[in-house]
């Protein structure tokens, strides 16, 4: 369980740990849907390079969004 944005970061490293609490604060916060997401962060901002990078990221945000306790 990660109680602390510091200690994700520590586990994940500033790239993955950015990307993931990005979908955090947009899905988990803000309620917007994967599709919403992936247009913005892929095709407008380009934050993730490509669908394949983020859907194997939106994956490990499923995976682990129980676990997101900051």
């Amino acid at each position: 369980m990660y109680k602390t944005l510091e200690k994700f970061i520590s586990h994940h490293g500033w790239t993955k740990a950015s990307r993931l609490n990005y979908l955090r604060t947009k899905n988990g916060i803000e309620g917007i849907s994967k599709n919403d997401i992936m247009k913005e962060a892929v095709d407008k901002y380009k934050i993730i390079p490509n669908n394949r990078q983020f859907n194997s990221t939106w994956n490990t945000y499923v995976r682990i969004k129980p676990d997101m306790k900051w």
